[in-house]
């Protein structure tokens, strides 16, 4: 369904700045003029400019390790640039840092997912109930959690979940619809 997929966090377009960032300016919002030097640059440049960005923020957050906001925006810049192992850890500083937020916790649980799109372990689904036991309407929560649920042939508690979903969803869109569908192929033949 479009809004979950939409729903789950994905990491932003790669930062890009013309000048190199120190740790005291990785995190800060780009100027417009800065953007728009970034934006001339070859490719080549933006890409050491990020990773140079990338850099300053983890060496910033070495010193502040509860900024929770921080390990989140290195993660995301960590699985931008293909580094997921980075990124995993950063997002369990994240966790670590702020152990009831929710988008903290479907971040480091979304950075545990397999490439492959094989069936995640059990850590990702325990995750996925500590957001739902936090945001209890939590939209990636219960399509995954009902997704889990009704590859074990749990049907009822699939169909739960996925109940709590579709009232989310404006009848006769195209998540609703998707969703009816799903729900009503749980009762099977």
């Amino acid at each position: 369904a479009n809004a979950i997929r939409n729903a789950v966090p994905t990491a932003p377009a790669a930062p890009a700045a013309p000048a190199a960032p120190t740790p005291q300016t990785a995190a800060r919002p780009l100027s417009q003029e800065e953007v728009q030097a970034a934006e001339a640059m070859a490719p080549e440049q933006q890409q050491a400019m990020v990773e140079q960005m990338v850099a300053g923020l983890a060496e910033r957050l070495k010193s502040e390790p509860g900024d929770a906001d921080g390990w989140l925006r290195l993660g995301r810049a960590y699985t931008v640039l293909g580094r997921k192992d980075e990124a995993r850890d950063a997002f369990a500083k994240a966790v670590a840092a702020a152990p009831a937020r929710a988008d903290v916790l479907l971040a480091e649980a979304m950075a545990g997912m397999p490439e492959d799109g094989s069936r995640p372990g059990q850590p990702f689904f325990d995750k996925l109930s500590k957001v739902l036991a936090l945001d209890p309407q939590n939209q990636a929560a219960l399509w995954y959690l009902g997704l889990g649920a009704a590859a074990d042939g749990k049907r009822v508690e699939a169909e739960a979940l996925w109940r709590r979903l579709l009232a989310q969803f404006p009848e006769g869109s195209p998540d609703h619809t998707d969703l009816k569908k799903r729900i009503e192929a749980l009762k099977g033949p």
